[in-house]
């Protein structure tokens, strides 16, 4: 059983909330990401925590944690993530080219994992690199999404190279 139900949308910029786009515009401008205007795929991802059958379901899940909006960006460079929680938005960024993708965890269409991907990165430059889970709805558009950033990191990594 999952423990998240999620639904991921693409989106252009212009359908980004308007709160969400000015925490996400102002990272980009101070993390030197670029404009958003040269965002090559938005996804939207609504998630909702459901209670599985685990008997901790009841201790370790706060309120907080139940529900929550996430915005993924493919930028020609960079890869910036912005979470809503709690009605605070939370931004980070990643370059391309530094980024490692772990397995996803589920098939198309799977019941028994969530489907995704881990990121590891050195986010927003700041200290060492760590993994972020980057969960999508089992629906075309996370399938879309989880694709074209498996694309955008292998096309970074070559021009690295």
């Amino acid at each position: 059983m999952r423990t998240w139900l999620r639904n991921s949308r693409k989106i252009s910029i212009e359908e980004i909330p308007p709160a969400l786009r000015a925490a996400v515009e102002e990272h980009c401008a101070a993390q030197l990401v670029g404009a958003l205007t040269s965002a090559v795929h938005c996804c939207l991802t609504h998630s909702v925590r459901v209670r599985g059958p685990h008997l901790d379901a009841p201790l370790f899940d706060p309120a907080s944690e139940r529900e929550h909006d996430r915005l993924d960006i493919l930028m020609p460079r960079h890869l910036v993530v912005a979470q809503v929680e709690g009605g605070r938005s939370h931004v980070i960024s990643a370059r391309l080219d530094r980024v490692a993708l772990g397995p996803s965890l589920a098939s198309p269409h799977s019941v028994l994992h969530d489907v995704g991907v881990p990121v590891t990165a050195r986010w927003s430059a700041h200290g060492p690199a760590h993994t972020v889970w980057l969960g999508l709805g089992d629906d075309p558009d996370g399938w879309e999404f989880l694709t074209a950033l498996r694309a955008a990191v292998a096309a970074a990594a070559r021009r690295g190279a």
